[in-house]
């Protein structure tokens, strides 16, 4: 039996029927002991009865951006809906899953801020400041973040998962692969990230590319 029920909710211009819930993991895993994350959780049932019983699973790009709050979007893909449930699950330290939201990085600044330093030294150290009392950042890994989704599939008593991945979620569709294939009937990943790349030192050398390709 299923030790997580989801309940009956009714998120913001999602449409059909939802399931919602927090599912609690610890942030330091291999401790199993301290702080607690909880896990934000919209589950879509499928629409059609003769649905696979494999919901499908979408790791957002970053890491960071938020899935739940792209429910509404994505409730309304009839053909999605109708194939399989949709399993939507904020990663730990992004949107209502104990989110990470730095002030010191989240100024506007319009045009001017695509031409300014990326990771700014002093902003990041607000960040660290702000956030030191209440996380630890070495606990959010993609490894971490793929043991809390494993550990969640388990407790929903779900069958394999059909998992796709866009740019920094395609590492943890990678890990996932990696970890538990026995636990993924399929896979899709888009704008790979590989795992060893080390973000975000090739940005300026990617950009440059990339500008030089359409310039050329």
């Amino acid at each position: 039996a299923p030790a997580f029920a989801l309940a009956p909710c009714s998120p913001d211009g999602v449409e059909g029927p939802a399931l919602c819930g927090t599912y609690e993991v610890w942030e330091n895993r291999a401790a199993q002991s301290g702080r607690k994350i909880g896990l934000k959780v919209v589950l879509l049932p499928a629409t059609d009865p003769s649905a696979r019983p494999e919901p499908w699973v979408y790791f957002a790009g970053g890491p960071g951006d938020s899935v739940v709050k792209d429910a509404a979007g994505i409730s309304r893909d009839p053909d999605l809906r109708k194939a399989q449930p949709v399993l939507l699950i904020d990663m730990r330290g992004t949107g209502e899953s104990n989110g990470l939201f730095c002030r010191s990085m989240m100024g506007e600044k319009q045009v001017q801020g695509f031409l300014d330093e990326f990771l700014p030294t002093a902003g990041v150290r607000e960040c660290v400041a702000q956030w030191k009392d209440q996380a630890d950042f070495s606990q959010y890994t993609t490894a971490n973040m793929v043991e809390d989704v494993e550990e969640l599939r388990r407790a929903l008593g779900l069958p394999k998962l059909d998992l796709e991945g866009a740019s920094g979620g395609t590492r943890v569709v990678l890990e996932y692969l990696r970890r538990y294939p026995a636990s993924i009937r399929s896979a899709v990943i888009e704008g790979v990230v590989p795992p060893d790349g080390r973000l975000p030192s090739t940005f300026a050398a990617d950009s440059q590319a990339a500008l030089d390709g359409v310039l050329g």
